[in-house]
């Protein structure tokens, strides 16, 4: 952090974004998590967007007396991506030293936005995430957590060996449902990439990350709980469902391989175009038919989507060029 921002007697300041849809069963719990994390040389600053709820959020929201929370109201449902970047504005605007975009299911136990903060300050320039728990299961790991720490290298041998796990591990990719890194590595990564509904989003981000070097940490120390869905809703995932997320996840898939920069973008599309288009039969031939139905859906995207994949692969390219230079890369 750079000294200009914050002198050594002034609290670091934590803007908070949290994008919420028809939780007003959570919102407050998960709003009331964050103040609690406010400490000693620590100010939480809380930014709601209430991204077009047509429950009773607005009025759940309405009811939270504290200056410390604002709140940002959206008359209609807006893209993720297009909300988080807009908030990102918001901490910038405000001066944040650090800036945590939030899910609006999460429960922050005590302690850990001081524990990822002082994670990134340890690492300058790091995305911080906190182990993530199942709200619905308090003894057991997130499951999208559980598969990121399986693959996470030395974790086993820290535990099994050593009684006890690092402070923070690095990763592959990161979990956006808490995400926290100093403002200015926010600007300097640049925006979410609107092609992206939901899923794949923070993946995509991640990839930007790494590709200028930046750390993915998971702080070991920090923990949150996750419900994913409404509190009494059930933890069971439908066959509908469960295609609709993989079709998702699949189309993210060819995204992110057009949009990396290890090859030229016409010879990325044309690969990927071809692979897809080889799916489609290959579902087919494992009796797969919602396999062969999203990887058509998926060419069709591809090709509507062409222009705006080469123009924010090019403009990736240029900002992942600029930090290069600056940093002597």
């Amino acid at each position: 952090m750079s000294s200009s921002k914050q002198s050594p007697s002034s609290p670091v300041r934590v803007a908070c974004l949290v994008t919420t849809y028809n939780r007003d069963d959570f919102i407050s719990e998960c709003v009331a998590s964050l103040l609690r994390n406010e400490g000693e040389g620590l100010a939480i600053e809380v930014t709601v967007i209430n991204n077009g709820a047509t429950d009773n959020t607005a009025h759940v929201l309405a009811k939270i007396d504290d200056p410390r929370v604002t709140i940002h109201t959206n008359e209609k449902n807006t893209r993720l991506a297009l909300v988080w970047n807009s908030a990102l504005e918001m901490a910038r605007a405000s001066g944040a030293d650090y800036t945590l975009l939030l899910n609006d299911d999460i429960e922050m136990e005590a302690g850990a936005i001081a524990e990822m903060v002082a994670v990134c300050q340890e690492n300058p320039m790091s995305l911080v995430t906190p182990v993530q728990v199942n709200h619905r299961r308090r003894d057991e790991l997130d499951g999208g957590m559980r598969e990121l720490l399986k693959a996470t290298p030395g974790l086993l041998d820290d535990m099994i060996l050593k009684g006890e796990p690092k402070r923070y591990y690095r990763q592959r990719t990161i979990i956006a449902a808490a995400l926290l890194g100093a403002t200015e590595t926010f600007e300097m990564i640049g925006d979410f990439d609107p092609i992206f509904a939901f899923y794949g989003l923070d993946d995509d981000y991640a990839n930007r990350a790494r590709d200028m070097g930046l750390p993915l940490l998971v702080a070991m120390r920090a923990r949150m709980l996750h419900l994913h869905g409404k509190t009494e809703a059930s933890p069971n995932v439908s066959k509908k469902d469960w295609l609709r997320r993989w079709s998702t996840h699949y189309q993210a898939r060819a995204v992110f391989e057009i949009k990396s920069p290890d090859r030229a973008f016409p010879i990325s599309f044309a690969r990927v175009v071809l692979r897809v288009a080889f799916d489609i039969v290959l579902f087919l031939f494992k009796r797969f038919p919602g396999g062969s139905m999203s990887a058509i859906r998926t060419l069709g995207f591809l090709f509507g989507h062409y222009g705006h994949l080469a123009a924010r692969r090019k403009v990736e390219e240029d900002r992942l060029a600029s930090f290069k230079a600056s940093s002597g890369l």
